[in-house]
């Protein structure tokens, strides 16, 4: 799948985009499981 970057959009960029998302999402899941377990 191409797409067009965005203009002074890098790969490098995105992937960092993509990891730091990544991350949120599993400090959110460990918080959600923490404020569970109180």
């Amino acid at each position: 799948m191409i797409r067009k970057p965005f203009v002074g959009h890098d790969a490098k960029d995105e992937v960092w985009i993509f990891a730091a998302h990544q991350m949120f999402q599993v400090v959110l899941h460990r918080i959600n499981l923490f404020a569970d377990c109180k």
